[in-house]
């Protein structure tokens, strides 16, 4: 048996740099999820004009989780045992439509490990090569992305979780797709410190159909918090097709 108890806080932050201004308002950070959005204001003029469209974004969160484990296996081991973990993130975007690049670091934190346990907290404690409170801080994303007209490009460092390339329209088949689907081969795994891939992805969307295809190798993570290096010894590749039906 297993308990969680998790907290995530969630912010964004959004202005606008012209060549005489900086960014000049900042939101705080907001409770379970909430996302704010604030613009910077222009220069003081006589007529105020209407904020001009924002061209960077910085978002970060903060998720906090503490699991309570009560596990099967042998009795020599420590079934019963409680464990912690914190990842942080913090990332900043550019968007130059049809373009898009996109940068963020990760750091993962875990704290009293078990040392003779069963179960995550066992993985946690032996991917760590015996430490009881080990973090590392990690390069998560840094990818170039282009839209336009049905087109997409994705290249770089990225998340990529296989079955949701194309989002469903019926409610119901895309809550199917995103619980029981999505990442039951290939995924972020973002339960745990979560791992990337560095590779390049494309799709080409029409009125019949998207076809999908991606070429990328993950890096290191899961239950390791150092995701930094690329496992380049696995090479992953595939090619998909969406239909779409009226």
């Amino acid at each position: 048996m297993r308990y969680i108890i998790e907290v995530s806080l969630k912010a964004l932050i959004q202005g606008v740099w012209g060549i005489n201004e900086m960014l000049k308002v900042l939101a705080p950070a907001a409770f379970l999820a909430l996302t704010l959005q604030v613009c910077a204001p222009a220069e003081s003029q006589a007529q105020t004009p209407e904020p001009s469209p924002s061209n960077f974004k910085v978002d970060a969160s903060l998720r906090s989780r503490y699991e309570l484990v009560d596990w099967f296996g042998p009795y020599t081991a420590d079934r019963r045992y409680g464990f912690g973990h914190t990842k942080a993130q913090a990332g900043i975007s550019y968007n130059a439509a049809p373009f898009r690049f996109y940068l963020q670091g990760q750091h993962f934190q875990l704290y009293d490990l078990p040392s003779s346990a069963a179960g995550p907290g066992a993985a946690y404690f032996v991917s760590h090569n015996s430490e009881s409170e080990p973090g590392s801080a990690a390069f998560r994303q840094g990818y170039a992305e282009y839209k336009n007209q049905g087109y997409e490009l994705y290249a770089g460092r990225f998340l990529y979780s296989n079955g949701m390339e194309v989002a469903p329209m019926n409610t119901a088949l895309a809550t199917l797709r995103a619980k029981r689907i999505a990442q039951r081969v290939i995924g972020p795994f973002d339960f745990t410190a979560g791992r990337s891939f560095d590779g390049a992805r494309a799709a080409a969307g029409g009125v019949s159909g998207t076809l999908h295809t991606f070429f990328v190798m993950p890096t290191e993570g899961g239950f390791d918090s150092d995701l930094n290096q690329t496992i380049d010894e696995i090479k992953l590749a595939g090619l998909s097709w969406t239909a779409t039906f009226s």
